[in-house]
């Protein structure tokens, strides 16, 4: 494990002397059973890379994913699976390294540039700037505060508002400013951010109840992600400012609740 580099050598000691794979249900896919050969043979001297965890052919292993900048890479060491957008571990250098110094985005920021639809779709799917968020919050844990800035400030040039609109994990980057202490950013980005959702809600809430009702995503997502950066900017010494946007928060949930139709009608 060490001489293949899947693991450091600082890192030894974590390593685990097995691994658990725990198959659910009676039966088995065959893309399972390849994956399964692939473990049994492979020893550990190549890497093995997940797209993404949470499917049958993960196996339940997302505890030993390593998110190393689109894909996961499959380590001896045993982390956290706090949910199906949080697990795995994160080694800064090699997801530094991987993200800000060797990644490109082939230009997605520029002018000329037309992003549709389908290619925005794939950077959510991708959840581009959620790993750029986790990837500033390990450094800013780490105390790497500058380095965390940096790599939210590549992310979003790279990613630009104007071309790539706001998307599930943006309040995860309003986040990671905070925790990287760059509060003014922050409040700046959180100010923008609610604007964008409250022009939303303000256009969807003076529809014709039928409209309001095919819009029922786009209204609960919107309170969703702005209620986590309201709780953010509470967490992190703007508590007038988290408590303004809840309050805001519940007004328009109240005028939602008043458009829907009584139970049972």
């Amino acid at each position: 494990m060490l001489v293949s580099g899947t693991v450091k050598p600082e890192d030894a000691d974590k390593i685990v002397p097995y691994i658990d794979i725990k198959l659910k249900g009676n039966s088995i896919l065959k893309s399972q059973l390849i994956i399964l050969d692939i473990l049994a043979h492979n020893n550990w001297e190549r890497p093995i890379y997940f797209v993404t965890g949470y499917h049958n052919d993960a196996l339940g292993l997302e505890e030993y994913f390593q998110l190393e900048g689109l894909a996961y890479r499959l380590v001896p060491i045993k982390s956290q699976n706090k949910s199906w957008l949080d697990y795995g571990r994160i080694d800064t250098d090699i997801l530094y390294q991987n993200m800000i110094k060797k990644f490109v985005w082939g230009g997605a920021n520029k002018k000329n540039i037309d992003i549709d639809y389908n290619h925005q779709r794939t950077i959510i799917v991708v959840k581009a700037r959620l790993n750029y968020a986790r990837l500033a919050k390990a450094l800013a844990a780490e105390g790497k505060n500058e380095k965390a800035i940096e790599t939210l400030n590549f992310c979003m040039e790279a990613l630009p508002l104007e071309k790539i609109p706001y998307d599930p994990y943006m309040a995860d980057i309003v986040e990671a400013y905070f925790a990287a202490g760059a509060t003014e950013k922050a409040v700046e980005m959180t100010n923008a951010f609610c604007d964008y959702y409250y022009k939303r809600l303000d256009y969807f809430l003076k529809q014709k109840p039928f409209i309001i009702n095919s819009a029922e995503f786009e209204i609960q997502t919107a309170i969703q992600y702005t209620s986590k950066v309201a709780k953010a900017c509470t967490a992190n010494g703007k508590q007038e400012m988290g408590e303004e946007i809840s309050k805001k928060l519940e007004s328009y949930y109240t005028n939602y609740v008043k458009t829907m139709p009584p139970a049972g009608k």
